[in-house]
């Protein structure tokens, strides 16, 4: 899947030295890159004002992180290999990735798998039932249970033994959680904005 800006202007603070935005590619909301406005390769070509100004920089970012929006855990990490220049990544910890593992290595599988499902307004369905405008209901009970849904009142309701669902309403559906997700990262966003002028 190529890379493409899905959140441009969703940025929480720029310093005199620094900018902190939400990921401009990677659908996750939370998922904060701290950068120098300076063009630089390595932690090692900071200035000590750089320097102070970044660790206090994160700290703060990650007190607001715990407070305001109550993310109690983060990877964070800084590959110097990249095309982009020096970037720090604040990368979020939520229940739905428990699946992917808790090392580093479940980073990437996790990015590819927003990219592919958080945003995504379709469905797949088998083309039997694609063909009949339908999508049968242990089909879609068991992509809701593996997409991580925890609303155990609407599983129960997609009873296997109860033969279609249409899927106007499941993609309708989707395009309702496609619409939430874009709230929760601008809400993210806001929330950090708040904190972080307050407390700079």
């Amino acid at each position: 899947m190529s890379n493409k800006i899905l959140f441009p202007k969703e940025e929480i603070i720029t310093t005199k030295l620094f900018n902190v935005a939400q990921d401009w590619e990677v659908p996750i909301a939370g998922f904060f890159i701290v950068a120098p406005l300076r063009k630089i390769k390595s932690i090692s070509e900071f200035t000590d004002e750089e320097a102070i100004e970044f660790i206090n920089l994160i700290k703060k970012v990650r007190k607001g992180m715990r407070q305001v929006l109550k993310i109690e855990e983060v990877y964070l990490f800084q590959n110097e290999d990249t095309e982009h220049g020096f970037h720090f990544w604040i990368f979020p910890r939520f229940d739905w990735m428990e699946k992917f593992g808790r090392k580093i290595q479940s980073v990437r599988p996790i990015i590819n798998y927003a990219k592919e499902n958080m945003l995504d307004q379709k469905i797949d369905a088998p083309p039997r039932l694609k063909r009949r405008g339908l999508i049968g209901a242990r089909f879609l009970k068991n992509k809701l249970v593996f997409e991580g849904h925890r609303n155990v009142g609407a599983l129960r309701d997609l009873d296997a033994r109860r033969s279609d669902h249409t899927l106007k309403s499941v993609v309708s559906g989707r395009n309702d959680r496609h619409d939430n997700f874009l709230k929760e990262v601008r809400d993210h966003v806001k929330k950090m904005r708040n904190y972080m002028s307050n407390s700079c």
